[in-house]
């Protein structure tokens, strides 16, 4: 877990976006066996499905997700990232 209030203060400090300062953990999160999505967005809640309308109900605003049978990864942005430091 991420501390919503670090992360927007290190976005805005270095003037990179927050889904770039994101990259390295995905990339991570990526090699562990077992992961098929990984989403992000503030304020995210727990999610019942991958289906892009249940993502959104989330919160989740970016998602990362493996192609079916294993195979390569994709992106997928599902709205504008909101939150305070907008």
């Amino acid at each position: 877990m991420f501390d919503e209030d670090e992360l927007v203060g290190v976005s805005r400090d270095l003037g990179i976006p927050i889904d770039v300062l994101m990259n390295p953990y995905v990339e991570r999160a990526q090699s562990v066996l077992g992961v098929d999505a990984i989403g992000f967005g503030f304020e995210i809640g727990p999610v019942s499905s991958l289906e892009d309308q249940v993502l959104r109900e989330a919160g989740v605003r970016r998602v990362f997700l493996r192609e079916e049978g294993g195979g390569k990864w994709y992106a997928k942005d599902l709205g504008p990232m909101v939150g305070h430091y907008t």
